[in-house]
């Protein structure tokens, strides 16, 4: 069964238990869909009270596409999980080094697509926080929390493997990945810091409204 089938419970039995998945890339993106399940709450609320006003486009095309990025990241749940037993099914080979470069640029591109898909989900809560519904203010916090964690998440995963990686070329076992490394690392943390950044906005404006007690 799929880890996006199970329940709640169960994942989170899973997560605590010696069991080597679900690990933190997947769970990167479980924060990611939370994060996207609140920008399509508030985006949805929004255009209910501001029926007929000049933002609805705008309100719609954000609800949209966060369910688009939310459908996304429900996949990649269970991708980043299988990315990590190709690492582990690699590593049983008794020559594994090909197959494990292979399952580790795997490993290093799936959470990559994690981060890819927060990054544009806190670009699509920024433009929420332009115009939504005070009442959701505490919703939009937890948004840009949920989608910081994912991205952060999901660059501790990429850096991780990009790691790994650096050991098999480090062992002189095949033709270096140096390059591949170098900007693969350099890519995910401009995009980290990015993401970053969007959620603090986010949050330290939502927050803001809350402490002004205008809601």
């Amino acid at each position: 069964m799929k880890l996006v089938e199970q329940t709640i419970g169960r994942y989170s039995d899973l997560l605590a238990s010696d069991f080597p998945t679900p690990g933190g890339g997947s769970t990167a993106a479980l924060n990611g869909v939370l994060g996207c399940s609140f920008i399509a709450m508030i985006a949805g609320i929004t255009l209910k009270k501001a029926a007929g006003s000049d933002g609805t486009a705008l309100l719609q095309r954000i609800g949209e596409q966060a369910e688009s990025l939310r459908n996304i990241l429900l996949a990649l749940v269970d991708e980043d999980t299988d990315a990590y037993k190709g690492i582990m099914a690699a590593r049983s080979m008794p020559q594994p080094t090909d197959s494990l470069r292979g399952a580790l640029k795997t490993a290093v591109e799936t959470p990559y697509r994690i981060l890819q898909a927060a990054h544009a989900a806190l670009d699509l809560a920024r433009s929420l926080s332009k115009n939504y519904y005070a009442g959701t203010a505490s919703d939009l916090a937890l948004a840009a929390l949920n989608l910081e964690a994912a991205a952060r998440g999901a660059y501790l995963t990429v850096r991780i493997n990009l790691n790994h990686l650096g050991d098999i070329g480090a062992a002189g076992a095949a033709v270096s990945d140096t390059e591949y490394i170098r900007h693969k690392a350099g890519e995910s943390a401009g995009r980290l810091a990015e993401a970053e950044d969007m959620a603090r906005s986010i949050y330290d404006g939502a927050k803001a409204l809350l402490d002004r007690g205008k809601i």
